[in-house]
């Protein structure tokens, strides 16, 4: 609703904890209307904890949206907070039908990744994506995340949210090999890579004198997440693999002009 109320063609994605620096606007605006094939641009964030970080919490800092975007150029993709769009690539995406895959963090859920899958759909229609480290902005992080328990939940859903983002992938790495093929012998492997995991685990439990450390609880998730995001959700991502294609072939997508 915000987009197709949006009356100018560069949409900005600021969230309720990002704190904008004075000029983040001018320069986005400058930087977007000098360049018509810029389609997506990213910013710097700097993570404002509520509280001050204890030492157990900010060697993994990079959970928290914080520093520059040095993949923007390479990986195709920027995060969405402090994002600006072209609102013209959008609504013609929405118009042809064009549905994701990913959805927002809902309650408990930490699903994630419908940023990139903007980001990925915009550079598979022949447009750029670039991060600005002058577009700073502050990141506030609530005193519930500042926790090895949220750190290791999202660990999970970052596992999870990149095996859906695979639906994308080959296209964007010119992979030829059947999408059934690939998700299927990437459940093979990561059905092996669990179980060992869940074995060490089960190992590590008869000895009560020695603890986890949070590198071996953070690596379990992950492992977990991309084997039941692979478990839940290969039919939909091969189906939505094929949904990227189709309109990727459609003559109506390719990039439009701008004066």
């Amino acid at each position: 609703m915000g987009l197709q109320a949006a009356k100018f063609e560069f949409i900005l994605t600021c969230d309720d904890d990002n704190w904008l620096f004075p000029n983040y606007i001018t320069r986005a605006y400058q930087l977007m209307a000098a360049d018509p094939k810029l389609g997506a641009l990213g910013g710097l964030g700097i993570y404002e904890p509520e509280l001050p970080l204890k030492k157990e919490i900010e060697r993994f800092s990079n959970y928290f949206v914080n520093g520059p975007q040095a993949w923007a150029n390479t990986e195709h993709w920027v995060y969405g907070a402090g994002s600006v769009y072209r609102k013209s690539i959008l609504t013609n995406l929405i118009g042809r039908g064009w549905q994701q895959i990913t959805s927002g963090r809902k309650g408990k859920s930490l699903i994630c990744g419908e940023d990139v899958e903007i980001c990925f759909m915009i550079y598979l229609n022949g447009y750029k994506i670039m991060a600005d480290e002058e577009l700073k902005f502050k990141h506030f992080i609530p005193l519930k995340r500042q926790k090895i328990a949220y750190i290791t939940d999202l660990s999970f859903w970052l596992s999870y949210s990149h095996v859906l983002m695979n639906s994308y992938y080959p296209i964007i790495n010119g992979d030829q090999r059947p999408i059934r093929d690939i998700m299927n012998n990437w459940f093979f492997g990561a059905t092996k890579s669990y179980l060992k995991n869940v074995i060490l685990l089960i190992y590590k439990k008869t000895k009560v004198w020695e603890k986890r450390t949070v590198e071996e609880k953070i690596l379990f998730n992950s492992n977990y997440g991309i084997w039941y995001g692979l478990y839940k959700n290969r039919a939909l991502v091969i189906n939505h693999h094929e949904h990227i294609k189709k309109l990727l072939n459609t003559e109506t997508l390719k990039p439009a002009e701008y004066i």
